[in-house]
């Protein structure tokens, strides 16, 4: 129970879990769907719908995937339940808090953002049907932690101004840690691991960027 996952009992889980959730596979892309649209229209609001968007969810991820149906198989899923809780509570205190805001990036970012936003949204269920021949036993945005993973991280990459970085440990920690379910079989995380290391190095490094910008602007002004 505190090792490896057998390829069929992991697949068997995401089975379960599926017909279990059913349709909140639909109302998860539909909210992706709508969080892309919030980046567009640059509405001041948008920056707290987003993390309240997002926020249920990774509870939701925290107390169904991981405590019920991964907790049985892998002992660790436990420990998974409470931190994704604990990165919805985070997303939904982010979402009371004035600053910052979500918009459409450009550059790198913009590149590395939609892509993972695509492979999230796309990538994800079309592999996992090509992969394993049916729609039960795919990760879908909104039930399943990959998924939501990389697309929060996609999110976070797409910010204005510098991020808590509080809020990037747990989405961080899961991209690299898309080499367990990798390694059982779920050949579609590896897009996770690749994507999700690439975005947290990109975001502390624009960060980072930002601040070395600043300096001397706010060097003048005193």
């Amino acid at each position: 129970m505190g090792g490896r996952v057998a390829y069929s009992e992991f697949v068997g889980l995401f089975e379960r879990c599926n017909l279990a959730i059913w349709p909140l596979q639909i109302v998860g892309h539909l909210a992706g769907l709508l969080v892309l649209v919030l980046m567009f229209i640059r509405w001041r609001h948008s920056h707290r719908t987003i993390l309240a968007i997002l926020a249920p969810f990774w509870i939701f991820v925290g107390v169904v995937f991981q405590y019920t149906y991964l907790r049985p198989l892998y002992l660790p899923g436990r420990t998974f339940a409470v931190l994704w809780v604990a990165q919805g509570v985070l997303l939904a205190f982010s979402a009371t808090r004035p600053s910052g805001c979500f918009t459409r990036s450009t550059g790198w970012c913009a590149i590395l953002g939609w892509l993972a936003v695509g492979y999230s949204l796309i990538g994800y269920p079309v592999l996992g049907f090509l992969l394993r021949g049916s729609v039960l036993r795919v990760a879908w945005l909104g039930g399943f932690p990959c998924p939501m993973a990389m697309f929060t991280l996609a999110v976070l990459l797409m910010a204005q101004g510098p991020l808590p970085k509080w809020l990037l440990v747990v989405p961080g920690f899961w991209a690299i840690g898309g080499l367990v379910p990798f390694s059982w079989g779920i050949r579609e995380d590896l897009g996770l691991v690749i994507l999700g290391v690439l975005i947290v190095g990109s975001i502390v490094i624009r960060d980072l960027h930002r601040r070395q910008v600043a300096q001397p602007v706010d060097a003048t002004t005193v």
